[in-house]
């Protein structure tokens, strides 16, 4: 399920964001803009759902440069509801916790 690639490329995101000092994390402005950006660049490749012109990029290993898009649809042969529901709210949890972060951050100064 393509949601599943979106989240899987705004949680990777937001992980890393989080994983950075807060002064620099403010200088990347809207982190959420940032993730959803990721999520879309992790559904490129099902573009091939719309247009045959991707469906090479689909299933070639290039694809695995969109947060490793290919090896997450040989994981999930059956496209399953639990693995794409398991990695939204794995996306809710890390921008409630970025969010909580910055909040208790600008707190603290």
């Amino acid at each position: 399920m393509s949601i599943g690639h979106f989240a899987a490329g705004a949680s990777a995101t937001l992980a890393v964001l989080h994983l950075l000092p807060p002064r620099i994390r403010r200088k990347v402005g809207q982190y959420g803009f940032v993730a959803i950006l990721a999520g879309l660049w992790a559904m490129v490749p099902d573009i091939s759902q719309f247009t045959a012109r991707f469906k090479s990029l689909h299933d070639s290993v290039w694809a695995n440069l969109f947060f490793l898009h290919q090896i997450m649809d040989r994981l999930d042969i059956n496209d399953s509801i639990w693995v794409s529901g398991s990695l939204v709210g794995l996306m809710i949890v890390l921008m409630i916790t970025l969010w909580a972060s910055d909040l208790w951050q600008k707190k603290m100064e």
